[in-house]
């Protein structure tokens, strides 16, 4: 079994973590790095972008996991090596869970499979949170088919404070242990109320206990579903869903072909779909988005089992394995290299392949911000990394919220704004643009709201139909 563990962690260690290093800053990443190195210093789990106050978008644990690495370098490579790991620990948990119900070649696909997926590939090695729900997610699992069932309970709570995610499928995971063992019920609900209990108590004596609440329940998530289900999403939700299988199809294949060996497994699987279905981001970017990568590692868990029935019914009986997982790995290197040449071809950032390279010019915008922007407001994910900055906020694509809070700089993506009278310089302000970003220095308060507006742009190639405007 050394071969196979050992030829996973190569594979992620090569596609997850060698990349880190060279992949364009996510404005969600940075975000998060800002609150994890705050905890690093002795804040607590603020944010600049929330005025200072508790981060409540999102549940604390990936934070506090992340901190103390801070403590040694306070660099975004930093938060993005202590991600890789946990998405490649989540590679080798699904082939341990795997190795448990099959044999050690299925296992090594369905580790593979979730590796070279599209969403691991392109946010495995980021700063997300995704990964870390996920391995406390699989962890539990793996736990539950130990018979540790306590520890299990305790893990389970746990995925649910690395990424509110879980909530919505904790249930669930109890109704697939009861199909499973029964005995384990009262062993994992008592570890699971007292974790739980520890949470409450630790909220009510807080400082800031409505921030923790939100915590506890789910961040943000109300927000997102109400602002999920006040449009009309059926068409946009029904197309990021189809995305998503296009992307996935050899996992999902491998996942429908495991019903002919165990059902059971669906209990977990349907309501990873309802609570991604209603994620504000995932109606209005669809498929190719970090919200489907725990699903993607649940479904991995069935899938190379699943790919290995189905290869039995439709080309017959192997002689042997390795024509099996021959065949499986050559289409998983042909479909990595057609991801590569697909997001290069549809990128509207200057993005190159599945990774999204391009960080250099990131460095570069970083560079003039530390030289230019000295106790200046920077409107702009950038802003995160000056030293001797006055203050900075979030833009994304909300342009014109950015030029409404009169900031000095405003810096963001070239296709997301307009700048729409005067030349360069003379209406009191100076363009720089590097690589895909657009940097829009006001040299004294107010012309920004006169000369920059955003436009109405998709938010990639492909979606043209969902657009979004301030």
């Amino acid at each position: 079994m050394k071969r196979p563990l050992l030829l996973i962690i190569a594979a992620g260690l090569v596609f997850i973590t060698l990349p880190l290093f060279f992949e364009r800053l996510h404005s969600d990443e940075v975000i998060y790095w800002e609150v994890a190195k705050n905890i690093s210093i002795g804040l607590g789990p603020i944010s600049e972008t929330s005025g200072n106050s508790i981060f409540s978008w999102h549940m604390p644990l990936a934070f506090y996991i992340v901190a103390p690495f801070l403590k040694l370098s306070a660099h975004i490579f930093t938060a993005r090596a202590v991600s890789s790991f946990f998405t490649i620990a989540s590679a080798v948990l699904i082939f341990l869970i795997c190795r448990k119900r099959a044999g050690a070649d299925e296992a090594l696909i369905s580790a593979l499979l979730f590796i070279f997926s599209f969403q691991v590939l392109r946010f495995g090695g980021r700063y997300y949170l995704d990964q870390y729900g996920l391995f406390f997610f699989l962890l539990s699992l793996y736990l539950l088919h130990e018979e540790r069932f306590f520890i299990s309970g305790t893990v389970a709570v746990t995925a649910v404070a690395a990424r509110e995610y879980w909530a919505g499928v904790y249930p669930f995971l109890l109704l697939y242990l009861g199909l499973r063992d029964r005995r384990a019920l009262p062993g994992f609900i008592l570890t699971a109320a007292a974790v739980t209990l520890f949470f409450t108590l630790y909220t009510v004596y807080s400082k800031d206990s409505y921030g923790l609440w939100r915590y506890l329940a789910g961040g943000a998530a109300l927000d997102n579903i109400k602002a999920s289900v006040s449009g009309v999403v059926a068409y946009p939700l029904a197309r990021g869903w189809v995305e998503f299988s296009v992307l996935n199809i050899l996992t999902l294949a491998g996942f429908f072909a495991a019903f002919r060996i165990d059902k059971s497994h669906i209990v977990i699987v349907i309501p990873q779909v309802i609570v991604i279905s209603l994620i504000h981001g995932f109606v209005l970017e669809g498929g190719v988005t970090q919200y489907p990568l725990a699903l993607i590692g649940t479904l991995a868990v069935y899938s190379g089992p699943g790919l290995k029935n189905l290869y039995d019914r439709l080309i017959g009986p192997i002689n042997g394995r390795q024509r099996f997982k021959s065949v499986v790995l050559l289409v998983v290197a042909a479909q990595f290299v057609f991801f590569n040449a697909f997001s290069t071809a549809v990128s509207l950032h200057k993005n190159l392949g599945v990774y999204g390279f391009g960080y250099g010019d990131d460095r570069e915008v970083i560079s003039i911000l530390n030289r230019e922007a000295k106790g200046e407001f920077i409107h702009g994910i950038w802003g995160a990394f000056v030293e001797k900055r006055g203050r900075w906020d979030w833009t994304d694509y909300l342009v014109q919220e950015a030029v409404e809070k009169d900031p000095d700089w405003l810096v963001t993506y070239d296709n997301y704004v307009e700048v729409i009278g005067g030349q360069n310089g003379s209406a009191g302000f100076t363009v720089y643009r590097v690589g895909p970003y657009v940097m829009i220095h006001s040299r004294h308060r107010g012309p920004l709201k006169g000369f920059v507006r955003s436009k109405v742009f998709p938010k990639w190639t492909l979606r043209t139909g969902v657009k979004v405007k301030d």
